[in-house]
């Protein structure tokens, strides 16, 4: 199955919203901050979150 990766990406941009509304983080942090909430299930790297 082909994923649209505009919908992966509009997810991600709301699952990073979601932990920098909780408190103030660097990059870094939002990831690894993100791959805990998944339970290591998504791993995201840095450059996702500049794009």
């Amino acid at each position: 199955m082909k994923i649209d990766k505009g919908l992966i990406g509009g997810g991600t941009l709301l699952l990073v919203l979601s932990s920098l509304s909780e408190k103030d983080r660097y990059g870094y942090e939002v990831i690894k901050e993100l791959e805990l909430r998944s339970d290591q299930t998504f791993q995201f790297r840095e450059e996702t979150l500049y794009d």
